[in-house]
């Protein structure tokens, strides 16, 4: 029998290595050891990726226990599977791809075999896992020479340029601001930067001043990757997923607020992946970034996901007091809403002894009836 279709949403966690989200998955009753019609695994993608490490820019994030590849390795995934194209497992995956090059190389192949992966087992083409490390090591003359030029405007923003970016839109040659560099537009390009960025504040400043200008040529807000090999997300969830690392780091965050903020301005979404935030921020108590989602881009409080549940629901479920007080003082909120199952905030305290909560829920309804 087949799998439902929605299990394929593990190979998108592992992807974007999302282990919070791979262990709920599996909870639910998903295989981890699930795989697409070619064969491949979430390990295999995770593998893929390098998911064995947890990054932004080229940070550690040590706020997360797991990465994707300990979750499903931890969940049961099997470590020998093999694909269907070339009877790769995880272990050949990882050493052949170019996404997964030095640290994150490194930690995969060490949960890999700590997890029981065989470094003698062959794929289709009678190769190890080790041949194709050696066939792939890089020759860094080579990799010199052969490396396609960046267009100017790529230049310009990777040296935080402002005057020769705003020359260059001033030019209005054809088609710059969609320009595609490495997958990249300029605007996705400069907001890749931002995530990562450890700059100094007159860096920071330059790199807004650039968004700002790429925005006002009407640079796509929404320009992301969708296929599995070179995928990446739209520009807010981004710079999103990188100021909620920042809060809970106690980080700079006043570069990332103010980009966000832009690209609200010039027309980004909020999509399900940006709604999503706000719940798994409610859900884990992280209240500036609650604040944030609701203050600064306008997120309506009362948005529901596709259970029907709200922020205050996943907050009362779980009896994040912090959150809970400041929804419930927000002249927008809606407590009495009802999830699919028919449980408002108040019965998902009370169903999962949130006494506190509850109470707050009580005296809230009280107040505003």
């Amino acid at each position: 029998m087949d799998a439902p279709p929605e299990w394929d949403l593990l190979l998108s966690a592992a992807q974007k290595n999302q282990p919070d989200r791979i262990k709920e998955m599996v909870r639910s009753g998903v295989s981890a050891s699930h795989a697409n019609g070619v064969g491949q695994t979430a390990l295999h993608v995770a593998a893929l990726w390098g998911n064995g490490i947890l990054l932004t820019g080229a940070t550690v994030l040590r706020n997360s226990e797991v990465s994707a590849v300990q979750a499903l390795l931890e969940s049961g995934a099997n470590v020998h599977s093999q694909n269907n194209l070339t009877g790769g497992t995880p272990l050949h995956m990882v050493l052949q791809s170019r996404k997964a090059a030095g640290k994150k190389m490194e930690e995969t192949v060490e949960l890999l075999l700590d997890f029981g992966a065989d470094p003698s087992q062959t794929d289709h083409f009678g190769k190890l896992p080790v041949d194709y490390l050696i066939e792939h090591q890089p020759v860094s003359q080579l990799v010199a020479k052969l490396q396609p030029k960046a267009p100017e405007i790529f230049l310009a923003i990777g040296n935080r340029d402002v005057a020769q970016v705003k020359a260059l839109l001033a030019s209005k040659q054809e088609g710059i601001v969609t320009l595609e560099y490495k997958h990249q537009t300029p605007l996705s390009f400069a907001v890749t930067e931002t995530a990562g960025s450890n700059g100094t504040r007159s860096e920071d400043e330059a790199i807004l001043r650039i968004i700002k200008s790429l925005l006002h040529e009407k640079a796509d807000p929404n320009y992301a990757r969708t296929d599995l090999e070179d995928s990446f997300d739209p520009p807010l969830v981004q710079i999103l997923r990188g100021l909620r690392e920042c809060y809970n780091s106690d980080g700079q965050s006043s570069l990332l607020e103010s980009v966000a903020s832009e690209l609200i301005s010039g027309g980004a979404k909020i999509d399900s992946d940006v709604t999503a935030m706000l719940h798994n921020s409610a859900r884990r108590n992280e209240l500036r970034m609650v604040k944030f989602l609701i203050e600064r881009l306008g997120l309506n409080p009362n948005v529901p996901n596709r259970q029907g549940m709200t922020a205050l629901q996943f907050a009362s479920r779980s009896g994040q007091m912090d959150v809970l007080k400041y929804l419930t003082g927000l002249s927008a909120i809606d407590i009495k809403v009802k999830d699919h199952q028919g449980q408002t905030a108040l019965s998902a305290a009370q169903a999962n002894g949130k006494t506190e909560a509850a109470m707050l829920l009580l005296k809230a309804a009280a107040e505003g009836s």
